[in-house]
């Protein structure tokens, strides 16, 4: 790791400079002759540290004493790194820090995120410390594509040891982000994907950062502003209906396909369980005769044509792609016939999806486990 480069810690390594290559030549060529003090002040030139820095302690005997947390944060240098740690106490100095990122080979592997260290340690050991992953201070959350928000509060409350009602009352706090079309439910806006909650964090802290990184998606996508709440409503049901995402192009452009019929076989109705389900206030049901008539669920989308109200879960990058770029077709069906191999079959009229159902029914009469197990999840 050459830190004069200043190496991010994200590991990307910038190139050499050559002037400051020379210096540093001149530096170790100086000390081996025996002409420190000229290097030195040919190092102090260039702004690496000061005079009062070179006459201070070069290192900490360690192993260390109290307990110190540091943040490396996202993008953060080598010399960033050094500064955090001899601010903190934990290291005695910049130039021995940096000397000890540099002599560690690993220390391009450092990540950002919060350490829990001593004061008064070994720059050796620091450094050492930064990439022990036993030293993280901070707790990763991993949101999976298609959770819903109650699933997503539930695993935030449990994994950052927050109270339930703290994590409800964030999720409708306006200091949250979300952008009018949203209309205050942030279902839909929380992007799935790895978080850190950093030691102090609060709830709103980290569900800002979810919906903060769906907008940026969703920016990255071109997706206009007026049209985000449309594809995040699409996106959703995708998460939910296309069970494998080798399908996700053809099962968007059902759902296209749906909504812009409505005067043909399916009557611009979506006609699909996972939404109706949504409504019903469960993740997974079987619904009932009754529950496909009732008209007063909003996300009866076997009674009312477009889309629903809102998103029925957070959809991840691929859903929202899929979405965006339909694979062209004229396919108003489809289902999974094999649960193993996840083989889908697509149709375009209901008599051939009939013959499709027959082939799954067929199926889980030879694998009933696997076909009543599919049922609970």
């Amino acid at each position: 790791m050459d830190l004069l480069t200043q190496a991010p810690a994200d590991g990307k390594k910038r190139g050499r400079h050559p002037v400051r290559t020379f210096f540093v030549l001149v530096l170790v060529v100086g000390m081996v002759a025996g002409i420190g003090y000229f290097a030195s002040r040919a190092v102090m030139a260039m702004g690496l540290f000061d005079s009062k820095e070179s006459a201070s302690v070069e290192d900490y005997p360690g192993p260390g004493g109290e307990s110190v947390t540091i943040t490396v944060a996202p993008g953060a240098t080598g010399n960033d790194i050094a500064e955090s740690l001899v601010n903190a106490g934990v290291t005695a100095s910049l130039t021995r820090t940096l000397g000890a990122l540099n002599e560690n080979a690993d220390a391009l592997k450092i990540q950002p995120g919060t350490y829990a260290l001593r004061k008064e340690m070994r720059a050796a050991d620091a450094v050492a410390m930064l990439l022990d992953p036993a030293a993280r201070a901070d707790t990763k959350l991993t949101i999976p594509e298609g959770w819903g928000k109650k699933a997503i509060a539930d695993k935030l409350a449990e994994i950052g040891g927050f109270p339930r009602e703290e994590v409800e009352a964030a999720l409708t706090d306006p200091a949250l982000g979300l952008p009018a079309e949203a209309k205050g439910n942030a279902e839909g806006w929380l992007a799935p994907a790895t978080y850190t909650i950093d030691p102090g964090a609060k709830p709103l802290d980290v569900l800002k950062q979810m919906v903060e990184l769906q907008i940026q998606r969703l920016d990255a996508l071109q997706v206009p502003a007026d049209k985000r709440q449309e594809v995040l409503i699409k996106a959703s049901i995708l998460e939910k209906e296309g069970k494998y995402e080798k399908d996700y192009l053809r099962v968007a452009r059902v759902i296209e396909n749906r909504l812009s019929q409505p005067d043909e076989e399916t009557q611009g109705k979506l006609q699909m369980d996972s939404v109706v389900c949504y409504g019903l206030g469960k993740v997974i049901c079987e619904l009932d005769d009754p529950e496909i008539a009732d008209p007063s669920n909003a996300y009866n989308v076997y009674q009312h044509q477009g889309l629903p109200p809102g998103p029925i879960a957070n959809a991840g990058e691929p859903a929202l792609q899929a979405v965006l770029n339909p694979e062209p077709g004229p396919w108003l069906y489809f289902v999974t016939i094999d649960l193993n191999s996840a083989e889908t079959r697509f149709a375009s009229t209901y008599e051939e999806h009939k013959k499709n159902v027959a082939l799954l029914a067929t199926w889980c009469e030879s694998h009933r486990d696997v076909c009543n197990e599919k049922k609970k999840n």
